[in-house]
């Protein structure tokens, strides 16, 4: 795509409200039904992430594209066969030829963990106990969520609209003090535990969603995310080791 920019054979539109992000959506064929909606402060640009301004993830079979209300820059990650995950970002300034910057050890300095990736440059997907400003209090369950997790420790600090019957799940959770408040995480949950918050069909009282591309953050979207990523990181473990 860089290189059909810089030819002049591909002109990135910029969008007033959200930059490059549904002109690159478009040119890299990730479609805006794979968004999902994160809150909790565990990425990049978490001083613009909070439970009324949550993160967008957009993503295909090779492509993650997170996006920020407001944000200065849209994070890229690309899933390469042989190196495995490999991060970019792109400036949100208009610009005649936008240029997508290959980034390091900004980015590796937690993608790339012998706890959580596998010791090689992969994918996070995360559950945490958030606050009311999307600070996490505690992790959920293991580091990170996989196609092995039990649905009742996915999705903390994640917005998750779709029915799912009688299971619960931690998406939608906001624990209404403040992470320093808390103290003791467990004797806290144990005397005020948060009630469960699924079943949702829209999430038009928890936030302004009209940001977004689209009203959603589909359960069947998420069951796929955290799949995906776990997946592209084993087949980099793999690699890595051949």
């Amino acid at each position: 795509l860089q290189d059909r920019i810089d030819a002049g054979e591909v002109t990135l539109e910029f969008d007033a409200a959200r930059g490059y992000l549904p002109a690159i959506l478009r040119h890299l064929a990730i479609p805006a039904s794979s968004q999902t909606l994160v809150f909790s402060k565990t990425s990049l640009q978490l001083d613009r992430i909070a439970p009324w301004s949550p993160r967008a993830l957009y993503f295909n079979d090779d492509v993650y594209v997170g996006w920020v209300q407001g944000g200065p820059i849209m994070e890229l990650a690309s899933v390469d066969p042989k190196l495995g995950t490999v991060f970019y970002t792109i400036s949100q300034d208009r610009a005649g030829k936008p240029r997508f910057e290959r980034e390091g050890h900004t980015c590796l300095v937690c993608h790339d963990s012998s706890s959580v990736t596998g010791g090689v440059p992969g994918l996070i997907v995360r559950s945490v106990m958030p606050d009311r400003y999307g600070y996490g209090i505690t992790p959920i369950g293991r580091s990170v969520t996989t196609d092995q997790s039990p649905i009742a420790e996915r999705w903390g600090g994640w917005y998750v609209t779709g029915t799912h019957g009688e299971q619960q799940h931690m998406g939608n959770v906001i624990v209404p003090a403040l992470a320093h408040e808390v103290g003791n995480v467990k004797s806290y949950l144990a005397k005020t535990p948060p009630p469960p918050a699924g079943n949702l069909t829209s999430l038009e009282d928890r936030f302004d969603t009209s940001a977004y591309l689209t009203e959603h953050s589909d359960l069947v979207a998420l069951m796929v995310l955290s799949h995906q990523a776990y997946i592209h990181n084993l087949i980099t473990v793999a690699n890595y080791a051949a």
